[in-house]
């Protein structure tokens, strides 16, 4: 444990991220309330948990999310905070930074563990003339 837990307090206070994950229509509907809320550093989107929420489930790229999304960008640039965004695939990036999203979080820690073991495997093939 901290030898000072007030000075512990203090700093995790300053320096830790507070996100609020956007994942329903409620909070949808509040964008602009959450991002001017202070203490409130970042505004998160889970598009699929979205995109179920909404009644269109595994429909990401959906006219209604990207709309939520760009609801999402603005208000984020507005209250000075920051836009992220849960992804599936790289292949969105060009959508959403030009909306103002800067941080993402990509799939899940066993597909980010899949996807190295494979690349792992390929370059092992690679070096021993494998096929």
């Amino acid at each position: 444990p901290p030898a000072d837990w007030n000075a512990f307090c203090k700093e995790a206070n300053e320096t830790l991220i507070t996100a609020v994950q956007i994942e329903t229509v409620e909070a949808a509907e509040i964008v602009d309330q959450i991002a001017a809320t202070e203490g409130v550093d970042m505004l998160y989107i889970g598009p699929g948990d979205l995109s179920m929420n909404l009644g269109i489930p595994g429909q990401a790229t959906h006219p209604r999310i990207l709309e939520i999304m760009n609801r999402v960008g603005r208000s984020c640039k507005e209250h000075g905070k920051i836009a992220a965004s849960h992804i599936g695939s790289t292949e969105v990036l060009g959508q959403l930074a030009p909306l103002g999203f800067s941080v993402f979080g990509y799939s899940a820690a066993a597909r980010l563990l899949f996807d190295g073991t494979v690349a792992m495997v390929e370059r092992a093939h690679v070096a021993v003339g494998a096929k």
